[in-house]
């Protein structure tokens, strides 16, 4: 989704995406002049709401490539619960914008944020510090019926609420202060943030392969949450 150099180039490009999937986006947007979170709704049988969104900058514009492809994976079969398919607005304030505009009735039926940060630069991996147990359990699940290994979920070289920067091989990952992720927490949302890297390696490479197989996990771990009961 590198497309130009400027966010603008790389938010029309993912509409462009959107719009060939046959999604209606609706954009929230802060204030006039803003960049906008894309939000792509599949309506499910029941009002739970899964969330499933990436940023659209930095290091997540090929993660965020990917949800209008997840979109028509999972658009292929009925789903119980509807699903938002969000494309983040940057530095974490996404999350907060697409919280904040839902009724408080609307914030009590989400049921599960996934969040999708850098993938395609090696194994599937957690974030240390915001794992949600049984969204990790199914992840393990989906993972094991496609043959995906996803290395154990690392250690947060801090307190369980991750206030300072990682450090060492983990120093790239979202601070909490920036997450999208966070906001979902602090309203009681089960959250998995799941990105890529064996956590070792300063400067990995891309690997389409990798990436492709990431993109699979996501759509059947999704589908998997879908399927257990509101």
């Amino acid at each position: 989704l590198s497309v130009g150099n400027g966010r603008s180039a790389r938010l029309a490009a993912l509409r462009r995406l959107f719009a060939a999937t046959g999604c209606a986006i609706e954009e929230q947007r802060a204030s006039q002049g803003q960049m906008p979170n894309l939000v792509c709704t599949l309506a499910g049988q029941l009002p739970d709401t899964i969330v499933l969104g990436g940023s659209f900058y930095g290091d997540g514009d090929a993660s965020a490539a990917l949800l209008p492809s997840l979109y028509e994976s999972l658009a292929a079969a009925p789903r119980r619960h509807t699903l938002k398919i969000v494309a983040f607005t940057p530095r974490g304030r996404g999350g907060i914008r697409f919280v904040h505009a839902l009724s408080p009735a609307a914030r009590k039926q989400l049921a599960a944020m996934v969040h999708v940060g850098p993938l395609g630069y090696g194994p599937p991996q957690t974030h240390p510090v915001n794992a949600d147990d049984a969204l990790r359990c199914d992840l393990m699940t989906a993972a094991r019926a496609l043959g995906v290994t996803v290395p154990p979920r690392p250690i947060a070289p801090t307190g369980d609420q991750g206030q300072a920067p990682f450090a060492g091989p983990y120093a790239w990952l979202p601070l909490t202060g920036n997450a999208h992720w966070l906001t979902f927490r602090r309203a009681g949302v089960p959250v998995i943030s799941i990105h890529s890297g064996d956590g070792k390696t300063v400067a990995p490479r891309f690997d389409f392969d990798a990436y492709y197989a990431q993109y699979r996990l996501l759509s059947v771990f999704v589908a998997l949450i879908d399927s257990r009961e509101a």
